[in-house]
């Protein structure tokens, strides 16, 4: 007759080992997988927030085809005087999030053109906020029939923490 041995368990420790190293693969990938997706999801936020400031930069530039009539002091509908203090103002990131000072692209107060008499405005879905652009002038810089200006143009993304600013010297000559 057949009687059986003793078990010591090896089978049972062996299994349990794969599993353990298993289950710390399939952890690692997961967790590898999730900040792929968190990286390109911020990827996705930057790249929106840059072209949508690229896009106020745009609507600011174009803004200088007109004549434009500068604040005495401060800064009012996207436009800032020559004084140091708004420059000042146009670095603190309170003032781009509250717009005060500054020209969202879809307001018809600040995106005059042809005389004054017509309003160009767009309005952006699927962002936090709506781009938005500031111009300084730099007075003391010219060339001639030219003026030198400082473009700042900022972007924010569908997520609120997603912005970026944009700075640009354009120099306008009257043609």
């Amino acid at each position: 007759m057949y009687t059986p041995k003793i078990q010591r368990g090896f089978v049972l420790i062996t299994s349990i080992v794969f599993l353990i190293a298993i289950t710390i693969a399939v952890v690692y990938a997961v967790r590898s997988a999730t900040l792929r997706e968190h990286s390109a999801g911020n990827n996705r936020a930057r790249s929106q927030a840059f072209e949508m400031a690229q896009l106020a930069m745009r609507r600011a530039q174009a803004q200088l085809t007109e004549e434009v009539i500068f604040p005495a002091s401060g800064c009012a509908n996207g436009l800032c005087n020559k004084e140091d203090a708004s420059k000042t103002y146009l670095l603190n990131s309170t003032n781009w999030s509250s717009g005060t000072g500054t020209c969202a692209i879809d307001s018809t107060s600040c995106n005059k053109v042809k005389g004054g008499n017509t309003a160009i405005t767009q309005t952006v879905a699927g962002v936090a906020a709506q781009p938005r652009w500031a111009i300084r002038d730099l007075a003391n810089n010219t060339d001639g029939d030219c003026t030198f200006y400082e473009v700042w143009a900022q972007g924010t993304g569908a997520d609120p923490s997603s912005s970026v600013l944009l700075k640009s010297i354009v120099k306008a000559c009257e043609s």
